[in-house]
């Protein structure tokens, strides 16, 4: 699965989703004939998460018609696009009859699958921010189905990052016994958008110096991260023979992998063995 943010939760898309859902739904009740008022819900109601490989946003709209007729094929439509007219995400909710004379539920459930998001487009949305088209739209007909009501309205908006602040801290790395061999502890940490909790970061990576690769690196981290988290170099023991009698400049080449988001991050430092 490559789970680009369409709805980086609270912080950001979701309240987009919310102003614009908002102004769209305010626009189709001067549209529509007679009293149309509607329940938005907190955005804390909102439902945000992950479903296979799909993003999957569920609001418990509630639709009041106070007019003679029913509403006929009552849908909100959502679209999202690189910035630059390519098409991301397209959605319509299931078209829904909104009866006369009081309130319907008309909850809007959107399910997008993610997988055709660019390569590009994805990094930087997870790992830095980018701007996309976010587009909402709104629609119902009355008399009978004989005249329809189409509201649209779209503005860019800036996502991500999923997750931030992503650190080693090499220059406070040490060697720790582990069992028969010796492994370089580096502490690490970085933080992460709420609803992404559950899921899994993926670090793997290399520890060189100017002659050789010291060590391979191959972690899962399960968000959020709790404290005291370390990327752990695991090193033969001519490297770690080395590493504890030498000093050394050396090289950290990490690659972060969220569901095919990816982030390159090559880190240099001086080390300096531990004092006997």
């Amino acid at each position: 699965m490559r789970a680009l943010p369409a709805a980086v939760k609270i912080s950001l898309i979701i309240v987009n989703l919310m102003v614009m859902l908002i102004l769209v739904l305010a626009a189709v009740s001067v549209a529509m004939p007679g009293n149309v008022g509607f329940d938005m819900p907190q955005e804390s109601d909102w439902n945000v998460g992950f479903s296979g490989n799909l993003l999957v946003i569920d609001v418990p709209l509630r639709v009041y018609n106070g007019g003679s007729f029913d509403f006929t094929d009552f849908k909100v439509g959502i679209a999202i696009d690189d910035g630059q007219g390519g098409h991301l995400v397209q959605q319509v909710t299931d078209p829904q009859n909104i009866k006369a004379g009081g309130w319907t539920d008309a909850p809007i459930h959107l399910t997008i699958d993610l997988d055709t998001v660019p390569q590009q487009t994805l990094n930087l949305i997870v790992f830095s921010n980018d701007t996309l088209g976010l587009h909402l739209s709104a629609s119902a007909g009355y008399l009978f189905s004989l005249a329809k009501g189409n509201i649209q309205i779209g503005q860019n908006v800036s996502f991500g990052p999923m997750v931030s602040g992503m650190y080693a801290d090499f220059n406070n790395s040490r060697l720790v016994p582990n069992g028969g061999q010796v492994d370089l502890v580096v502490p690490f940490w970085f933080s992460n958008q709420a609803f992404m909790d559950g899921q899994v970061l993926t670090v793997s990576g290399t520890l060189s110096n100017a002659t050789s690769t010291l060590s391979h690196l191959q972690q899962a981290f399960t968000l959020p991260l709790q404290g005291g988290n370390s990327l752990v170099f695991h090193l033969s023991n001519e490297a770690a023979l080395h590493l504890a009698t030498q000093p050394d400049h050396l090289t950290s080449d990490l690659n972060f992998d969220f569901h095919g988001a990816q982030l390159n991050q090559v880190v240099s430092f001086d080390w300096v063995p531990p004092t006997p």
